[in-house]
This record gives structure tokens, C-alpha cells and sequence, in this order.
């Protein structure tokens, strides 16, 4: 897409208005004053592409809309998002954090319309390191992410239950431990989300059984 940028006559501020050819749309470009010479652009018309000024490749504050509608504020490089910014969508979610090359890429914040939200490292626009998801009804994960799945170790709680130990594919998967409500524990082996090989559950009363379990049933 094709915009045209047209400095504003007033030599006292530091931005530019980019005008969209598709929708008239009239969107304010920020540029620090050691980047651009505005005495040299004077009333001078430049012409650019998705928001990047042919004369200029230095990192600058701007809009940019993506293809699913995110409206994304703060820094730019060649015309995409590289820096520090924030994406708000019409439906009421929005993130806050780094970019790289036009995709999320470092730590950030993706908040959802019902309150749920993600606190953590993105790679390629993926959940990918240490983060903590915190659903809107009171479950929480924090732990190692990968490629925007719950992989490796981490802690899980839902309806009472805390769950510490190893994740494969959002699921527990290997070695960990879950506490009940009533103080119930299970400590060993766990597949697909199910207690499943080698463990030992300890109940309330303190006794202890110990085997082999498949499928969350003890054999």
C-alpha cells in the first residue's frame, strides 16, 4: 500500500501526518528530532510504503495496522514493527511488549476481553520460554512454554488442585505431583494429563498405596 507523507507547517513539532490512499486516513507519525531535518523537508512531499519513509531507516514511533484488523502503536523499523509496542484489537484484546521484525518476539502482555491474560516471552508470535497464564475463571500456569504449548516444567492449579511436575503438549506429561482440595497427593508418573506408571498417592489420613496406575486408575 502507498502512503503520502506531508510535514505540518510548524517547526515546533516533531511528527508528520501519514494520510491512507485506501481510506483518507489521517494517522500522526512521531520521528525524534536527530532522525529527520524538518527545516530540509520543508513543504516537501515524500513518498513511502507501509509507513516507511524512503529517506529514513532509522527506528521511529508509528502506527501500523496488521492483516487481522490489530491496530499496532510504538516503535518501527522499515516499515514494521521492531521495538517496544502495543497491538489493540476491536474485540477488546490487546498486547503490550517487544517486537522483532514484525512479530512478537521477547517479553510481553497479551490480555483477552474476558480478563484471562498471558505475562511472558514470545518467539515468532508464540508463547515460547517462561510465562504465566492466568485464566478468567481462576486457573493459572506458570512455567516453560513452547511454540505456544505448556512444555516442560511448570505448576498448574484448577478447582482446587495443584499440579507440579513436567508438561508435554499442554498436557502433564512425565514426572510430578498433585495436591487435592482435602491434601490428597499424588508423587510419580503421569500421561496425557492422567496418572499413569509408576506412583504413590498419599490420602488425607496419611496411608499411603503405592503401584503401577493406568490411565488414572490404580492396577
Amino acid at each position: 500500500m502507498k502512503y503520502q507523507y506531508k510535514r505540518i507547517l510548524d517547526s515546533n513539532k516533531n511528527y508528520f501526518k501519514k494520510r491512507s490512499g485506501n481510506n483518507n486516513r489521517m494517522i500522526f507519525i512521531y520521528k525524534e528530532s536527530q532522525v529527520i531535518n524538518l527545516k530540509k523537508l520543508a513543504k516537501e512531499e515524500i513518498q513511502c510504503y507501509m509507513g516507511s519513509c524512503c529517506q529514513v531507516s532509522q527506528v521511529a514511533r508509528e502506527q501500523y495496522v496488521f492483516p487481522d484488523g490489530g491496530v499496532y502503536t510504538g516503535e518501527m523499523k522499515d516499515g514494521i514493527p521492531h521495538g517496544v509496542g502495543a497491538i489493540s484489537f476491536d474485540n477488546g484484546s490487546s498486547f503490550e511488549g517487544h517486537f522483532e521484525n514484525g512479530v512478537k518476539c521477547g517479553k510481553g502482555v497479551y490480555r483477552w476481553s474476558d480478563n484471562s491474560y498471558y505475562d511472558g516471552e514470545f518467539q515468532n508470535d508464540a508463547f515460547n520460554g517462561y510465562g504465566e497464564f492466568y485464566w478468567s475463571n481462576g486457573k493459572w500456569y506458570k512455567g516453560q512454554w513452547v511454540q505456544g504449548n505448556m512444555q516442560g516444567e511448570g505448576q498448574f492449579y484448577t478447582d482446587g488442585k495443584t499440579y507440579k511436575g513436567e508438561f508435554e503438549n499442554d498436557k502433564r506429561n512425565g514426572k510430578g505431583e498433585q495436591i487435592w482440595p482435602n491434601r490428597q497427593k499424588y508423587i510419580g508418573e503421569w500421561k496425557n494429563g492422567k496418572m499413569h506408571g509408576r506412583g504413590q498417592l498419599i490420602e488425607p489420613n496419611g496411608r499411603v498405596i503405592e503401584g503401577e496406575w493406568v490411565k488414572g486408575k490404580k492396577k
